[in-house]
């Protein structure tokens, strides 16, 4: 009886590798046509409070998606004070996948892709 049991979790779990597996390589194929990941953005204002475990949050939650390669966390300075400036540079530095932007960087950033009005009007 515990052999019969043993062999369903073993197999239970070999279905659920292959399955894995085949998950990633159908979204190396098929997910995002530009091969650069999921980019989230981070907002911050001068208002914005609980920002060092805001940062913390959506960087793990970023690097968490393990099907996504090459995931970025992209800072968005909305009217930052100087305070939450510091305090994202310092979390930025040392990341190659955290980047600080100003507004205006984003939007000219994004006026080269097809998510121009979609960033927008998530950013406003």
């Amino acid at each position: 009886m515990e052999r019969i049991l043993f062999s369903l979790v073993i197999g239970f779990l070999a279905i659920l590798g292959i399955a894995s597996v085949v998950e990633w390589a159908i979204s190396g194929f098929w997910g995002g046509g530009c091969g650069c990941g999921r980019v989230t953005l981070l907002p911050v204002r001068k208002d914005t409070e609980g920002l060092e475990v805001l940062l913390r949050c959506a960087y793990n939650s970023m690097r968490w998606d393990r099907w996504i390669t090459g995931g970025r966390l992209v800072i968005v300075d909305m009217g930052a004070s100087a305070d939450a400036l510091a305090i994202c540079e310092t979390f930025a530095s040392g990341r190659c996948d955290v980047h600080l932007h100003t507004y205006e960087e984003v939007v000219m950033a994004a006026q080269r892709e097809d998510i121009y009005k979609t960033l927008l009007s998530v950013l406003y």
